[in-house]
């Protein structure tokens, strides 16, 4: 199973390179097991749009949409996927154009209205963020960055 997710978002990064060479330099991606069973990649487009691909029950891929409105990223920058089994939940996270840490997630297939859970100047613009979902008692997606460590509704954590 984790080799079929490794060679699909393998494969995929090779088609999106193929048709958009910068949309596989900051790929995010995430496998949401039963019920579900997606398997969705994300990149930021070139109207800076944050987007998303996904492929359902082994099916077909279906084209790329925007998942945020325009300007919300520096186009090719890196983002980050983190699910969250626990909660149902899904969080997408990049470094926009001011160098603040943006947010937009889902539930059920409802996408939420972006928001910048950092100030301006945070991180450098387009930062590479990695993230992790913890299950213990906490139960927050974390993004972190150049040792700065935020939850999801902004708070600074010690590192």
């Amino acid at each position: 199973m984790i080799r079929q997710v490794v060679g699909a978002v393998l494969v995929m990064a090779a088609l999106l390179g193929a048709s958009h060479p910068a949309a596989a330099k900051g790929l995010g991606a995430i496998y949401a097991p039963a019920p579900y069973s997606l398997l969705e990649e994300f990149f930021i487009g070139d109207n800076g749009a944050v987007r998303m691909v996904r492929k359902e029950h082994n099916g077909r891929w279906r084209q790329p949409y925007d998942i945020t409105p325009p300007n919300w990223g520096i186009p090719d920058s890196p983002v980050t996927a983190i699910w969250s089994v626990q909660n149902d939940q899904l969080e997408i996270f990049w470094a926009d154009g001011a160098g603040a840490i943006s947010l937009i997630w889902t539930d059920h297939d409802h996408w939420h209205a972006p928001v910048k859970i950092s100030p301006a100047g945070y991180v450098a613009p387009g930062a590479q963020l990695s993230g992790v979902w913890q299950t213990a008692s906490t139960r927050a997606a974390r993004s972190r960055c150049c040792g700065r460590r935020t939850t999801a509704n902004g708070r600074r954590r010690p590192t």
